[in-house]
């Protein structure tokens, strides 16, 4: 079941037939999956900052409260903070303007989630065309194709991952 994640909204999930989706210019969306628990959710951030704690309609749209409702949305269905993947997606500078909410709102993300002890897994940023995202909330996986107007072809790139971290050494032992 394809659910659309619109501006200013977010959706939590551990149902594995839900399918999140989302169309993004300069709006960011970040996904974030706890792999042990098996369940996800998405955001669709439309202007950075704002108050986690505010609530109203207008005030939804700030990347603040939704990030807010994303997270706390995740521990509601048995989410472990320490287990949280995040991958962001999104910040395009889609019109010719001086001011470009899209870097606003790439470095309220990352900023967010750095401040808050979280990483980026995975992510495609920035750039000049828009993006369609879906993420399976049950799953982690994640397709993202970039949006093209016909003229402007966007080159391809590839989403940045980290490598998984060295495993520590506590008395573990490895089979081959």
């Amino acid at each position: 079941m394809k659910t659309m994640i619109a501006q200013g909204e977010f959706g939590v999930s551990k149902d594995p037939s839900v399918l999140y989706s989302a169309v993004l210019g300069s709006c960011v969306a970040a996904c974030v999956f706890d792999p042990g628990m098996r369940v996800g959710g998405m955001n669709h951030i439309l202007l950075p900052g704002g108050s986690a704690a505010a609530g109203y309609d207008e005030d939804r749209r700030f990347g603040a409260y939704l990030m807010e409702l994303l997270i706390n949305g995740m521990y509601s269905l048995g989410a472990r903070r320490n287990h949280l993947e995040f991958k962001v997606f999104g910040g395009s500078k889609i019109f010719d303007a001086r001011f470009n909410p899209g870097d606003l709102n790439i470095r309220f993300v990352q900023d967010f989630l750095k401040n808050e002890g979280f990483k980026i897994e995975a992510s495609s940023l920035g750039g000049t065309v828009g993006r369609r995202v879906e993420f399976s909330p049950t799953t982690g996986k994640v397709r993202m194709r970039f949006i093209s107007d016909g003229y402007n072809q966007p080159e391809p790139v590839r989403v940045q991952r980290k490598p998984p971290p060295a495993p520590a050494h506590s008395g573990e032992l490895d089979l081959f």
